[in-house]
């Protein structure tokens, strides 16, 4: 008897160990679950259709009345900033899986005029969130924000400024005819970014991390990037805000804007 109980109790930490791990790895940085749903317009929405988009995600329930009060906010902070730009799509998914009509009433309510799927219960679930809740996916399919609270127009706020930096920040340095792009991530960041070089032909000898003053507030050599790895780069400390990162070689400088929150 003693023996199936310690049995069940490994099972049981084995399980609790697996669905931590699940939870965790749809946090920022991992890749973002694909999914397909259909719209109210009755068009369907793929997340892997938009590769190489910024895709913003609002969950809701559709009679939820903090969503209703935040909805909102997510049009007017968000999509009316975003909405001309070809690079962004945003997409509402209502977790509570109501009805036409129940959904209908919920966009007519808010103000909601982006793309607004139904039946989105597995999707909530596959990320491990929850409704009224705002995830941001970088072009190349890394959720990048993940919001632990709800869509207030503060969090709209934050949210804005992760997109803003990920449509800003796709810039190119020039090598011969060809040109060359790099990634750093998470967006935002916390103790460390980590830049990924692809497609490495320049090789950087060292970065400079300024604040939006133009002040050098982080320094230091670059160790060459091999094509397809990435290398952390510890931001030693500094404060929540916008930064530049600029790596320079002795003919290129490269810089790209990113956020740290604590």
């Amino acid at each position: 008897m003693k023996t199936t109980k310690i049995s069940i109790l490994i099972l049981s930490l084995h399980f609790l160990c697996f669905m931590q791990i699940n939870a965790l790895g749809q946090g920022v940085g991992a890749s973002a679950p694909d999914f397909t749903l259909s719209t109210v317009s009755g068009d369907e929405f793929t997340l892997s259709d938009h590769t190489g988009k910024v895709v913003f995600l609002f969950f809701f329930g559709y009679a939820c009345s903090h969503c209703l009060a935040n909805g909102n906010n997510t049009e007017t902070g968000i999509y009316d900033a975003f909405k001309s730009n070809s690079d962004f799509v945003a997409l509402g998914i209502d977790t509570w899986d109501g009805s036409k009509s129940g959904v209908e009433n919920f966009i007519n309510q808010t103000g909601i005029t982006y793309p607004v799927a139904m039946n989105g219960s597995s999707v909530q679930s596959s990320y491990s969130t929850t409704y009224d809740r705002i995830i941001v996916i970088d072009q190349s399919g890394t959720i990048q924000f993940k919001a632990t609270s709800n869509a207030t127009s503060g969090v709209v706020s934050d949210a804005k400024q992760v997109i803003e930096s990920l449509l800003t920040t796709t810039s190119t340095n020039h090598f011969g005819n060809k040109e060359q792009s790099l990634r750093i991530y998470p967006i935002p960041a916390k103790e460390s970014i980590f830049i990924d070089n692809p497609d490495a032909r320049i090789k950087y000898s060292n970065f400079e991390v300024l604040n939006l003053s133009g002040q050098i507030v982080l320094s230091g050599d670059l160790n060459y990037i091999e094509p397809g790895e990435a290398i952390e780069l510890p931001l030693n400390g500094l404060d929540s805000g916008i930064y530049l990162l600029r790596l320079n070689s002795e003919t290129n400088s490269y810089t790209k804007r990113f956020i740290i929150t604590h």
